[in-house]
Formats: C-alpha cells, structure tokens, sequence
C-alpha cells in the first residue's frame, strides 16, 4: 500500500511539473495532451497563442462606421483573454460591439501578433547578451 501512495503521489507531482510548461490559462481551451501535441508539432505556433493570451485582443472607441454591423460581446473582465470570452484567432482582425458602450472590442489576427512576438524576443536576447 505504501508502494502505491509513493507512486501515486510521484504521478501527481511529475503531471503537475509537466503541467507548468503552460500557461494555466491555455486550460480554458486546450488540453494538457493538446498542448504537448502543439508543443512539440508547432512550437512557434503555441508561443505565438501563448503570447495573444495578453496582446491578442484589445478596447478601442467605436468609429460609427456605417453600414457596418458588429456581433455584440460582452465587455471583457480585467485580466480576461480571448479564450475567456469563447473567442479564436483567424487570418484577419475581428471586431465586436461591446453591448451598453461606445467601444469595440479587437482581436488581432497572426501576422501582427508574430511581429510582436519577435520584437519581444529580440529584446530579451539583447538583454541577456549585454
């Protein structure tokens, strides 16, 4: 019995290490063996979805274009991503109406993101080289 508590909680604590090479809020949409699939498929990509989870998507005011209508969201809690509000990146921006305000919300599409992604990375490489 001892041998099988020792090796239950060793399972427990390596799924949980193993589980900390993501970011937790990956979980909202995403599978432990979903993102190892992705982690070891396409890397770059899961850096990239990892990097929209805070510059994916942002507020801005509504420029009343007309003859444009909008699906309706609920304005984002702080904090929340564009996996909290069911929502999934494209090959193109995506605009919604913030239902009660004057704002839409903008969930960036790859390209943007990725230019992002390696000013961020180029930074940090020229930190740590200095």
């Amino acid at each position: 019995m001892k041998l099988l508590t020792t090796f239950g909680f060793l399972m427990f604590f390596l799924l949980g290490v193993n589980a900390q090479d993501f970011d937790t809020r990956l979980f909202k949409k995403y599978s432990q063996s979903e993102l190892q699939e992705l982690k070891d498929a396409d890397p770059a990509k899961l850096e990239l979805i990892t990097y929209a989870l805070d510059h994916g998507m942002y507020v801005t005011e509504n420029e009343n274009v007309k003859g444009v209508e909008l699906t309706q969201i609920a304005a984002p809690n702080e904090g929340e991503t564009f996996l909290d509000l069911g929502l999934e990146l494209t090959s193109q921006n995506q605009y919604f109406q913030i239902i009660g305000e004057n704002k839409i919300l903008v969930l960036r599409f790859f390209r943007p993101m990725l230019l992002g992604l390696k000013r961020n990375v180029l930074k940090k490489h020229r930190r740590q080289s200095n």
